[in-house]
């Protein structure tokens, strides 16, 4: 079955490279970069939308019944931080509004009494700042995940905001 999947997909045709400032390439995930910059009408038509929904309320049901509050934090994709190389556009200008699935979770979040953050604005801040002072990403360049400075940044924030 794995051979099959192989045989019939090139996964090089998932990745878009771009450019970066330190003379890298910087890799971005297809599907990433799709679901990343949904409107929030298109995230409430996904056909898993009530799931979620009914995930969320399920989780803060479960936590309550523990004597827990619950708390959701957003990290954005690395397609959202760094829109700017994904658009070839300059540097530094990624949008720090809320994407679509932000908008619509913290309306979740609101209707169910849960408090939200959504890291967006300060990752993209910070992004430039780390980069500055360090060449470091938050996310790897060839990978969708976050760099041991983008997980410091998290776990920061983390400790900042939902455990006070």
């Amino acid at each position: 079955m794995i051979d099959n999947l192989w045989r019939n997909h090139d996964p090089r045709e998932a990745v878009i490279a771009r450019d970066f400032p330190d003379g890298r390439k910087m890799l971005f995930y297809k599907p990433y970069v799709e679901s990343a910059f949904r409107t929030p009408e298109q995230v409430v038509a996904h056909p898993n939308f009530e799931r979620l929904r009914a995930t969320v309320r399920a989780v803060r049901e479960l936590a309550e019944a523990r004597g827990m509050r619950l708390s959701v934090m957003l990290v954005p994709t690395k397609e959202e931080v760094y829109s700017w190389a994904l658009k070839d556009a300059p540097p530094w200008n990624a949008d720090a509004g809320p994407s679509g699935f932000a908008v619509v979770m913290s309306r979740i979040c609101s209707e169910e009494g849960i408090s939200f953050l959504d890291l967006k604005p300060q990752l993209i801040g910070e992004s430039r700042r780390v980069f500055e002072e360090s060449g470091q990403t938050l996310y790897w360049h060839d990978d969708t995940h976050m760099s041991a400075a983008g997980n410091a940044l998290v776990a920061a924030a983390i400790h900042r905001e939902l455990l006070r």
